[in-house]
């Protein structure tokens, strides 16, 4: 039998109180349980969001194991109860409120389950946990019960100001520098959770782009994606991604075996899928295709007119061509995609770049999402392995698009996984470079 396991961490942020004093909230508190919790995470998204539903009138647990009353406290002892969650102006509590908008809040959850019996009829229990969500409080509603809205790390950007700045002229950039910026930006303030950037981070170059003064960090990556809708910027814990990919080669796999192989999470149609919404399409039954855009920057130093800024002003040339089937005939049975680059000179290289992007689409295998437990665990840019006992030619491996994690009394822990496209058929050197 699996028991569910709920850990939240809320690391108190200190702030100012209504006399401008520094409150001192400096505690960490542990809940190990809740009614419910709800969370999206995809790289299709700047922010992955929690929703978590709390009872009041219950005990948490400091750091130091002692437990401490939030909620409406009834006991004798009023001055340790936390009577207010979000403000000071209670005459009955002396401690601040446990908990606040900007309070760090760590997700983690799992199983435990029966791993051995013993001869002598006692058990081993086996735990195995992982963290769904980090992030902060965005907001709380105070009803019957507690609901604490959280975003992860791409909170501080939201209320991170940016200075007026533009690239690109006749200085090379691209959007590893545009982060770098907001890196140092955001960490001079949040110095306590210093963000930084992945490993293996893909230059793509942004042209002439302006940063303004009144424009906040999450508002200027925001704009890069309007200007380039294929790319994506989002978090993995405290690391921010962004560039020219958005599935990093390090997390395709949990491991591998001794031969080399990964090891890749299995879902069975006959075993843990609980329920789906997938649709197996042929090939032959899809006509495919697909518009190709390129968006080149060019300026003459000599005649080019400046910017504010002094530099060159840069002319922005676009570039197009069309891939796959152009005749959308049957509606039913025809899918068109958009895709954009950058700095792509020749209609050749991108009708070449374009047909490569357009076949990781049009694969024989399933579309669509399905519904299983909280175990194997699983995130976008992770590849996992669907089979079929009764139809085994429908076995297959795709990239997880996004996820939604839930959990509640009555049904328990839930993943809802959405696919991307099938890479059984992509090699292993594209794979391994990220895509």
């Amino acid at each position: 039998m699996l028991q569910c396991i709920i850990n939240i961490t809320v690391q108190q942020v200190s702030d100012t109180d209504n006399t401008g004093e520094d409150n001192g909230r400096n505690k960490t508190f542990y809940i190990p349980f809740c009614n419910s919790y709800e969370i999206y995470s995809s790289w299709k998204n700047l922010s992955d969001t929690a929703v978590v539903e709390i009872p009041k009138n219950v005990y948490v647990t400091d750091e130091n194991g002692d437990q401490v009353v939030w909620g409406d406290s009834t006991t004798a002892d009023k001055q340790n109860g936390y009577v207010n969650a979000g403000g000071f102006d209670n005459d009955e509590v002396s401690n601040p409120p446990l908990i606040m908008r900007g309070d760090m809040v760590t997700i983690e959850a799992g199983y435990s389950y029966i791993s051995q019996v013993n001869p002598d009829g006692s058990l081993n229990y086996h735990t195995e946990t992982n963290t769904l969500f980090e992030g902060f409080v965005s907001a709380l509603e105070m009803k019957s019960s507690m609901r604490i809205h959280c975003e992860d790390n791409m909170w501080m950007l939201k209320q991170t100001g940016m200075t007026e700045k533009t690239y690109g002229g006749d200085v090379s950039n691209d959007i590893s520098d545009v982060m770098d910026d907001i890196k140092t930006q955001v960490n001079a303030i949040y110095t306590d959770n210093q963000i930084d950037d992945d490993a293996c981070q893909f230059s793509l170059s942004v042209g002439n782009f302006a940063t303004g003064e009144n424009e906040t960090a999450a508002e200027v990556l925001d704009k890069l994606k309007k200007i380039m809708p294929s790319i994506a910027f989002y978090f993995r814990g405290n690391v921010l991604r962004g560039g020219g990919i958005v599935y990093f080669p390090s997390d395709r796999s949990k491991g591998y075996d001794n031969n080399g192989n990964p090891l890749y999470p299995n879902f069975n149609f006959q075993r843990n899928i609980i329920s789906e919404e997938l649709t197996y399409n042929q090939m032959s039954d899809i006509n495919m295709g697909a518009k190709c855009y390129s968006v080149n920057s060019t300026s003459d130093p000599d005649s080019s007119p400046k910017n504010k800024m002094g530099a060159p002003q840069c002319k922005t040339i676009r570039l197009e061509t069309e891939v796959g089937d152009q005749s959308q005939g049957d509606a039913d049975s025809f899918e068109y995609y958009t895709f954009y680059f950058r700095d792509i000179t020749s209609e050749d290289e991108l009708k070449a770049k374009g047909q490569t992007y357009l076949n990781r689409y049009h694969y024989n295998g399933f579309r669509g999402k399905f519904k299983t437990f909280g175990l194997p665990f699983v995130q976008h840019g992770n590849i996992i392995n669907i089979t079929d006992d009764i139809l085994p030619e429908r076995n297959g491996h795709y990239m997880v698009k996004g996820v939604h994690y839930t959990y509640s009394l009555d049904s328990g822990m839930r993943q809802e996984i959405e696919l991307h496209f099938r890479t059984d058929d992509i090699d292993s050197d594209t794979l391994s470079g990220g895509m």
